[in-house]
């Protein structure tokens, strides 16, 4: 699993609020939850699981797969090109939907007004 792709999964477990250790046993870095390796850019029913929990919605078009949380369309919007896997596609971008709210709520939430002071 590439390091980009394993941060995604932290940051989208983060974002479930869901409890998980990583386990490095065999030199590659996993994701375990409940006893059993949890990776939803590979499992159809995990990422679904992720997009129920996070009420993401999913917008399938010919070429291409959407995915933003509810209330969170413009700041968290993912979209993946279908290539020749939709199920892929639609995988990722729930995930990505998904690392960016864990993202967004690291964030400071305003940005007061100083006045123009430098």
């Amino acid at each position: 699993m590439s390091a980009p792709d394993f941060e995604l999964l932290k940051l989208a477990a983060q974002a479930a609020k869901l409890d998980f250790h990583i386990d490095h046993l065999d030199g590659c870095p996993k994701l375990i939850v409940d006893g059993s390796v949890w990776n939803p850019l590979c499992f159809d029913a995990q990422a679904l699981r992720l997009a129920v929990i996070l009420c993401i919605h999913l917008g399938l078009e010919d070429t291409v797969a959407s995915a933003w949380p509810a209330g969170q369309m413009f700041r968290a919007w993912a979209t993946e090109s279908h290539g020749n896997d939709p199920f892929a596609a639609t995988r990722r971008a729930i995930v990505r939907a998904a690392a960016a709210m864990a993202s967004i709520r690291r964030r400071p939430t305003s940005l007061a007004y100083d006045g123009g002071a430098a």
